[in-house]
């Protein structure tokens, strides 16, 4: 991860919208070390949207989700995000430059 010295301040944003049935769908988001940082509910169980802003302890090699309909009854989605990877080093040369952080978004969507 030395690519990211120098670079200060992460945000990571999950967000779902759409309509849901029954209570809506519950989402574990662990790091590339297993570590669970966030799992809640992210849609409710009408025509809605939901966001959850977090502060990770640092920048993610990837970010494993697991997202279940109606609390853990039925598993939606599995999947592995990629993360650091995806960054631009040309992004990387601005922020170390000009300040300022990166914000990770993952957004959820039924479809």
């Amino acid at each position: 991860m030395h690519r990211f010295r120098g670079v200060e301040g992460y945000e990571t944003v999950i967000s779902g919208f759409g309509v849901t049935r029954g209570e809506g769908l519950f989402g574990v988001f662990k790091n590339q070390n297993g570590q669970t940082f966030e799992e809640g509910v992210f849609w409710e169980g009408r025509n809605s949207k939901s966001s959850l802003a977090i502060r990770p302890p640092g920048l993610m090699k990837s970010i494993n989700a697991k997202v279940y309909v109606d609390r853990g009854k039925e598993l939606l989605l599995d999947v592995d995000i990629p993360v650091a990877d995806r960054i631009p080093d040309e992004l990387l040369d601005e922020l170390r430059r000009g300040g300022g952080g990166l914000r990770i978004k993952i957004r959820l969507h039924r479809e």
